[in-house]
């Protein structure tokens, strides 16, 4: 979904540049380096407490996957 987000979505091509790295390095990323990560996340947080914001947003993760339901004859050709 990151990988198609990256591709698709204005603020995602924004923030990479036009550049969609693929599912496996994202992965690679996320397993490697998921220390790295949370300190950037709790830096966020601490520089946002600072600032006196109490609550940036949500975060979410979404994972839901769901079965297509189009026939080929559905779809309409351009």
């Amino acid at each position: 979904m990151l990988e198609s987000n990256c591709r698709e979505h204005l603020a995602h091509l924004f923030l990479t540049r036009g550049a969609a790295p693929s599912y496996r390095t994202l992965c690679t990323v996320r397993t490697q380096m998921s220390a790295l990560i949370e300190r950037v996340w709790v830096g966020l947080f601490e520089v946002a407490s600072e600032a006196g914001i109490e609550r940036i947003g949500r975060v979410v993760v979404h994972s839901s996957k769901w079965r297509a339901n189009a026939s080929g004859k559905s779809v309409v050709a351009q």
